[in-house]
């Protein structure tokens, strides 16, 4: 028979097993429930950062039914899971016919008419800066610049909409104190390129665009001169990247469509701005049509049709003026009796440019017969004799060069004025 103490101590052995029985257990459970949440973690974490997907993860592939044959199922399925599989109704071939995209340039079956008007579009003037630097589209831009650091906060925006993504169109308000007061620009393939001018005038007042598939252009009418004011009918040619100018009008002019937009006319019209001298915004009121057909103008700039007449330009100078161009010509250069001088001397007139005038004076008659050139930024003009064209301009006669050196005349005026001496002599540069 065991004793008190033997008892005692098997009392204590088995209560010390049950013990270490139930940390086991406890320490099994807790590492099971431990292994479960990593477990579902694994699995429900993906759908919760990313998403549940949308196709389906088990299931049947159907296989793309025929017209004579009934549809059949693959009874693999896509999951390792097996799963019984259900027969659903076949779906509709899709169709691989390209979809319709957005074309990359706006496209046209006719003409659209598109306002001079201000947009809400943000200017980069730091890269305006940069272009008008390298490109020397404005020859006094550093100048400017120089005098009026902030010359570039007076540009608006007036891109139209259809042309947007395509180019960029800009223009200066009249706030501007110097030359470029309403001036116009467009920034084509990172390369700027000005549209009219609007020196003593309203500058580019409205514009049609075309893109058929034939041509490329962007039509605009722009009027300036403040002793004489004129309309010019323009083209810019997106193709060629050069400007024509297609009509000269002594009037307000706009522009008019045909019923079914394939013709673009022009039309006498009355033209105003806001009451603000920094607002672009135009206002036309347009009147009686003048050509019925743009394109058919193009025939008046081609030399071998119409040849420049240099006196069709004397009726838009007043007499008083054509007399005192003569009379200060006859006190500068003539030395009566030494020449031969003919007091009713003729005008040649090649352009017009605000108060300034290209033209020869007539009945001079000392010059020698010898071949002569003359070249204004690499533009070359060829004469007869020694006798050369002159800019008058407040009572004084300039060269081209020296026209062109005090600002009188642009590089553009300089190729108006070579475009109707050559389409009038042609013969000189045979």
């Amino acid at each position: 028979m065991k004793t008190y103490e033997e008892r005692l101590a098997n009392i204590s052995a088995k209560a010390k097993a049950n013990r270490k029985a139930k940390r086991i257990l406890v320490t099994s459970v807790l590492c099971l429930s431990m292994l479960a949440m990593f477990v579902s973690s694994v699995i429900l974490w993906p759908e919760l950062l990313f998403g549940a997907r949308n196709e389906p993860t088990m299931g049947p592939v159907l296989q793309q039914p025929s017209l004579n044959d009934t549809p059949t199922v693959n009874m693999t399925p896509s999951q390792p899971n097996e799963v019984e599989p259900t027969l659903t109704p076949p779906t509709v071939p899709v169709s691989t016919e390209p979809t319709w995209q957005e074309p990359t340039e706006p496209a046209s079956v006719g003409y659209m008419l598109l306002p001079m008007m201000p947009t809400d579009r943000a200017v980069d003037v730091r890269r305006i800066d940069d272009l008008f630097m390298l490109s020397g589209c404005y020859s006094n831009y550093r100048e400017i610049k120089k005098n009026c650091p902030e010359i570039l906060s007076y540009l608006i925006n007036v891109t139209p909409s259809v042309l947007e993504g395509k180019c960029e169109i800009f223009r200066f308000t009249y706030g501007v104190t110097n030359g470029l007061a309403g001036e116009t620009f467009i920034i084509y393939n990172d390369e700027v390129y000005t549209l009219g001018r609007a020196f003593g005038g309203d500058g580019i007042t409205e514009f049609a665009y075309i893109n058929d598939g034939q041509q490329d252009k962007l039509y605009f009418i722009y009027s300036w001169g403040s002793g004489l004011h004129r309309s010019h009918i323009a083209v810019f040619d997106f193709a060629t990247k050069q400007e024509t100018s297609l009509s000269i009008q002594m009037d307000d002019v706009a522009f008019e469509l045909s019923e079914d937009g394939t013709k673009l006319g022009v039309c006498e019209a009355m033209i105003s701005f806001g009451a603000s001298w920094d607002s672009v915004g135009v206002h036309i009121e347009k009147g009686n049509t003048l050509y019925e057909d743009v394109t058919m103008l193009y025939a008046t700039i081609d030399p071998q049709i119409i040849p420049f007449d240099p006196n069709q330009l004397l009726e838009f100078i007043p007499a008083d003026i054509q007399e005192q161009i003569r009379q200060d010509f006859n006190d500068k250069f003539v030395h009566f009796p030494v020449y031969d001088w003919e007091p009713d001397a003729s005008l040649r007139v090649f352009g017009i440019f605000g108060d300034a005038y290209a033209l020869f004076v007539d009945g001079h008659l000392a010059y020698s017969d010898v071949l002569t050139s003359e070249t204004v930024c690499g533009v070359t003009f060829r004469y007869p004799s020694t006798q050369t064209m002159y800019i008058y301009a407040d009572g004084q006669f300039y060269s081209l060069q020296e026209a062109y050196d005090a600002q009188m005349i642009t590089y553009e005026d300089i190729l108006a004025i070579y475009k109707n001496y050559k389409s009038a002599y042609p013969v000189y540069y045979e």
